[in-house]
């Protein structure tokens, strides 16, 4: 095609950038030359997202335009916009969120807000029209594993948040609990830790019965030795104050989250 006929067909058609959020969506559109027609916001919502278009539609009508859409997140937050623009039959458009970001730089006022990157993406759209991949369908089996790789990135970061608090809470309870067991979040420490989150539970527990309590929990692995070494470091007849009990509480719930990660990923 000659650059006079591309020339020709970028002046028939409306850009359409869509800033995408998880609750809320914001649409530029804009002309061949990168002047905004219109922003639209609606709600990530089938109901609202159907009025959106009718909006872009009555918007590119008035101009003698047809609408083309272009998305950053077409995987993701911008997944049901997505499939609402296939099913209708629309030219849509995957944008590289870096070039949005490059675009809006350019700006004379390079402040960073939803209808600004909604005339970012616009512009990459107008500039980048031939290279920006068409999208046609979504992939449903890398939707599925973009999913889980997501939830799993999230119970990956709450898992480490968990330990950290853990380490906060065991060193005041317990200074030199590093010692106590060579894993910190063994089995047997965290089962532990859940039963006796305060030296002041361990008084009248003697080494056999929880050297059989760690032996339990720990597929036999913990020795005699083991107990007897925790029992020397701890001072059983310390009296609990409100702050020891309110770590105890605390402990025993983070321990227990932590094991329902743990089985999630």
């Amino acid at each position: 095609m000659s650059q006079k006929l591309k020339e020709q067909r970028l002046k028939e058609l409306a850009f359409v950038g869509v800033d995408t959020h998880k609750d809320e969506h914001t649409a530029c559109i804009a002309n061949c030359f990168g002047q905004s027609l219109g922003v639209f916001t609606s709600e990530n919502r089938p109901k609202e997202l159907k009025g959106l278009l009718e909006k872009v539609d009555e918007t590119a009508k008035s101009h003698n335009l047809k609408p083309v859409f272009g998305l950053e997140d077409v995987m993701g937050l911008g997944q049901h916009l997505a499939r609402s623009l296939i099913s209708g039959g629309y030219h849509l458009k995957e944008v590289n969120p870096i070039e949005t970001e490059r675009k809006r730089l350019k700006n004379a006022h390079p402040d960073k807000s939803d209808p600004l990157d909604a005339l970012a993406i616009s512009r990459v759209l107008i500039t980048d029209f031939d290279k920006l991949p068409t999208i046609q369908s979504l992939n449903e089996i890398y939707l599925a594993i973009h999913e889980l790789s997501n939830r799993r990135d999230s119970l990956v970061k709450e898992k480490t948040r968990i330990k950290n608090k853990l380490h906060i809470l065991l060193h005041r309870e317990y200074p030199y609990y590093q010692t106590m067991f060579k894993n910190t979040f063994s089995k047997a420490a965290l089962a532990f830790w859940e039963r006796f989150p305060i030296a002041s539970l361990l008084k009248g527990i003697g080494v056999e019965r929880l050297a059989q309590y760690l032996r339990a929990n720990s597929n036999n692995t913990v020795s005699t030795k083991k107990a007897l070494s925790i029992l020397k470091l701890v001072d059983k007849d310390s009296v609990p104050s409100c702050l020891n009990l309110v770590h105890s509480s605390i402990i025993r719930n983070l321990v227990k989250h932590l094991r329902f990660i743990e089985e999630q990923i």
